[in-house]
């Protein structure tokens, strides 16, 4: 437990460098235009602010997930629910739905602290790269042959979310899942992001 969470921070500090590294050369190319271009001068320097506070609301994020006591996961319905929670004190407007239909007693202690963490990186990535969200959903599923769990918004997706800019967290949430053996995706539907997380086969 103590390893995975470890592992846990050493990757948020990684993704907080490659966030600030990232928005910085974001930032850079966006002056870079503005000064080649004499019109649309105020809606680059917004642009620019916006960029800016991005960053900072990053940084925040990061550093309040840094600073969280080791999670203790004996009652899955309250630590998820904790998550939820955290969403509607950062997103006070935003529609919270959570309906889970997977009895935890499916993972051992490995899988469960892996499976948190993904949800947990999940919800953390709406509140910082997400715009103009008005609802945010958490589901868990069985399917015919084993289990999914899903993390949906229906935010637009920020400048940054793109295939030449991946999602922060994107490459963390797909590796914890490999690691398990599970399928990972994360697909824009009918304005909608969706993560996914299933196992084929798996106990159900």
């Amino acid at each position: 437990m103590k390893q995975a969470v470890m592992e846990e921070r050493q990757a948020i500090s990684r993704e907080l460098h490659d966030s600030i590294s990232q928005s910085l050369f974001l930032l850079g190319v966006k002056i870079n235009k503005l000064r080649d271009r004499e019109d649309n001068e105020e809606k680059q320097w917004l642009q620019i602010d916006n960029t800016i506070m991005g960053i900072q609301k990053n940084v925040r994020e990061s550093i309040k997930q840094l600073r969280k006591p080791e999670p203790v996961i004996q009652k899955w319905d309250a630590a998820l629910q904790e998550l939820m929670e955290h969403v509607k004190e950062t997103l006070p407007t935003v529609r919270i739905e959570n309906v889970w239909n997977l009895d935890d007693e499916i993972w051992n202690m490995e899988e469960k602290v892996q499976a948190y963490f993904i949800i947990r990186e999940a919800l953390t990535n709406i509140i910082k790269h997400a715009n103009r969200v008005e609802h945010v959903g958490l589901y868990g599923i069985n399917t015919d042959s084993g289990w999914e769990f899903q993390v949906v918004d229906d935010g637009s997706p920020c400048e940054i979310d793109t295939p030449k800019a991946p999602h922060y967290g994107m490459d963390m949430m797909r590796d914890r899942a490999n690691q398990m053996g599970w399928e990972f995706s994360y697909e824009r539907v009918q304005d909608k992001t969706i993560v996914s997380v299933r196992n084929e086969g798996g106990n159900i």
